[in-house]
């Protein structure tokens, strides 16, 4: 026997049972004390909880059928079989008695949502780079594993809803649906249906509940998409007054939709090596400001001035490419996949002559402290100076 504690606020009832042998009468025991508890093993999904008093006689254990009432919380019941001569039943706090010439046998049925445990995890889809608060974009799925313990029939299922949606916050399904029911653990897919308003970020949440208790409650997230998957191609040379390349730079957004990037803006980090020849003194950066995320792609220029170019000699710089998104209010957090390594490269091929050759291939690295994986693509320029 081992016990489990009980707590519910309210007093023991009883009803009495018709007298002779092999009545049975129900009793409901929202108990406030220690129940004793009796469970085979292995156990059975109906988890059956004993209290028995012998007073003269074995008493018989027997299980009952799963059942729900008035006034009945979270379906505990007590059916009482009785033998012998009728004798009203009296509950005290810890125990049941009758009278010492014969025995009674009470077995409940606990049934109570205490005995589950559900865990819901960060609400994180995994297009989110480092930094970036809880979130899942709009228009597809996000799988969040969750765990469910201790569920036995007859109870409710575990039903995951969402809290907090609508208006400003934003809104998603579950599963395709407003909610989703498990017995067991399993995996959620929620799916944004609108983005969450410019600061108005981590008012969303996923509860588990069975009836009206809730059991578990996730942290806060947002629906905002995101950018990510920059690649480059080529739009052209630089001519004139300056030798280079123009590139062309797109991007894509974890939604599917660069429309859903109508809060985001897009920005450029460019660190420059040591350079040789020529670049020994090194290049000053020109770094863009924040710029619309809605429209790729944006031509980004890489170029010298012609007369700055007197000698061979080469040097690279990274380029990392962070966004701001005014939905979940974040600045200056990577793109996932945008970084490009540029390269410029001089050469005297006879004597008096020169050229160049500027080329941007997608090279994952750090620049300026932001630190990101490689896009795609590769351009290549060469010319004479």
């Amino acid at each position: 026997m081992a016990s489990l504690a009980a707590t519910h606020a309210r007093p023991r009832t009883a009803h009495r049972p018709a007298s002779g042998a092999g009545r049975s009468a129900t009793v409901r025991v929202p108990s406030t004390q220690p129940l004793q508890r009796w469970a085979p093993r292995p156990r059975t999904p109906q988890e059956v909880l004993t209290l028995q008093r012998s007073a003269g006689n074995t008493a018989v254990q027997r299980a009952l059928q799963p059942r729900t009432g008035p006034g009945v919380r979270d379906g505990e019941e007590v059916d009482v079989a009785m033998s012998g001569p009728g004798e009203p039943v009296a509950l005290t706090d810890r125990e049941v008695q009758r009278s010492s010439t014969s025995a009674a046998h009470v077995a409940v049925q606990r049934d109570a949502v205490d005995d589950v445990a559900v865990t819901i995890p960060r609400i994180q889809a995994p297009s989110s780079p480092a930094g970036t608060p809880d979130r899942i974009p709009p228009r597809v799925d996000t799988s969040v594993a969750v765990t469910v313990a201790g569920w036995h029939a007859p109870l409710l299922p575990v039903r995951f809803s969402v809290v907090g949606g609508g208006g400003s916050a934003g809104n998603l399904t579950i599963n395709g649906a407003a909610t989703a029911d498990l017995t067991a653990g399993g995996t959620l897919l929620l799916r944004g249906t609108a983005q969450t308003a410019a600061g108005s970020g981590g008012g969303l949440r996923i509860a588990a509940s069975i009836g009206t208790k809730q059991i578990a409650l996730s942290a806060g997230f947002t629906v905002a998409a995101i950018p990510q998957n920059f690649s480059v191609t080529k739009n052209g040379p630089l001519t004139g007054a300056k030798r280079g390349v123009v590139a062309n730079n797109s991007w894509e957004s974890d939604s599917g939709s660069t429309a859903d990037l109508d809060e985001v803006r897009r920005s450029e980090k460019v660190e420059y090596g040591t350079g040789t020849g020529m670049f020994a003194a090194g290049v000053a950066p020109t770094n863009s400001g924040y710029r619309q995320a809605t429209s790729p792609p944006i031509q980004d220029s890489h170029g010298i001035p012609t007369a700055a170019i007197t000698a061979p000699g080469a040097i690279a710089a990274q380029q990392v490419f962070v966004y701001k998104d005014d939905r979940t209010g974040v600045t200056d957090i990577p793109v996932r996949a945008s970084g490009f390594l540029i390269t410029r490269t001089v050469v005297a091929p006879s004597a008096g002559t020169l050229h160049i050759t500027t080329e941007k291939t997608g090279t994952g690295g750090t620049a300026k402290g932001f630190t990101t994986t490689a896009g795609a693509g590769s351009i290549s320029e060469p010319q004479a100076v």
